[in-house]
């Protein structure tokens, strides 16, 4: 596979200053006030919600889920010396999950997830596309692996579908998150290529791209949509959440992932799966 990105040199400064300009671009999923509330997770991280909106059922699935998922995410954080990580829950827009601080050698780093609604929006797939995991819509929905989760576990009577994929869709923001913390410079290279073909038409790296997409059809149609905002950043994130929730991939999206700089979750961390004979691709899914 060829180079995605342009593999020049990155100095720390460089790496950081270029992270400040990325943060205050995400800022503008921030633009409204929010009701600070602090929770400890085990004593050693703290959980910072800030709350806006209506505090209904969706809401408080989405606090109880983000909880859930940041507990699993903990021993990752502790290796990366994260002691905070700022929860923005909205009712509207969309999610988004980015390091606030300098990820090279910082004081301090600071985490920051939105969760808008789209992380408690289930998108029905009616079109089953053998090459495209989880298929996709006919209504345009652009399907993630959390709207797969849901699927799976919807016909369950002991298990809340919804709550599984509300989870799921909080590990793609980790995702992005564990990108940006463990391959800043593979993050940046890959933004600034995604960039330069869908703002500035540069086709430099147009064909690498295009194949590395068709490989994230493996993973969801999410992982593979191209277009401006969505693309290798989104592979990465998507890829990670279904190694979270203990799903396996080919050796094709494996050295794209690896490729791309994408965070290989430590044993122990993610959920394990467990044979249970039933006649699904997913059958040996088991939460934990």
């Amino acid at each position: 596979m060829s180079i995605l990105y342009d593999e020049r040199f990155m100095s720390d400064s460089i790496v950081n200053r270029k992270f400040i300009k990325h943060n205050e671009n995400l800022q503008k999923f921030i633009d409204i006030r929010f009701i600070r509330r602090e929770v400890r997770v085990n004593g050693s991280l703290k959980i910072v919600f800030f709350l806006s909106g209506t505090d209904d059922n969706i809401r408080k699935k989405k606090i109880k889920q983000f909880k859930n998922a940041t507990k699993k995410m903990l021993v990752i954080l502790q290796q990366f010396q994260i002691d905070t990580v700022n929860c923005y829950v909205k009712g509207l827009g969309e999610s988004v999950g980015y390091v606030n601080s300098q990820p090279i050698r910082p004081q301090k780093r600071l985490v920051s997830i939105v969760l808008g609604a789209s992380c408690a929006k289930y998108r029905p797939g009616d079109i089953n596309i053998p090459e495209v995991q989880g298929g996709c819509s006919s209504k345009g929905y652009i399907r993630l692996v959390g709207d797969q989760i849901y699927d799976y576990y919807k016909p369950a009577r002991t298990i809340n579908a919804e709550n599984r994929m509300i989870f799921t869709n909080i590990m793609h923001e980790y995702g992005h998150v564990m990108h940006q913390l463990s391959a800043p410079r593979e993050y940046l290279r890959i933004v600034e290529a995604h960039k330069d073909i869908y703002f500035k038409n540069i086709k430099k790296y147009e064909n690498a791209h295009k194949r590395l997409l068709k490989i994230g059809r493996q993973v969801s149609f999410y992982a593979q949509y191209p277009n401006s905002t969505a693309g290798i950043p989104d592979f990465v994130a998507e890829t990670f959440a279904s190694l979270m929730v203990g799903l396996r991939h080919g050796k094709d999206v494996r050295e794209a992932y690896l490729m791309c700089g994408g965070f290989v979750p430590p044993y122990g961390t993610y959920h394990i799966r467990k044979s249970t004979g039933r006649n699904h691709p997913w059958s040996d899914v088991s939460y934990r």
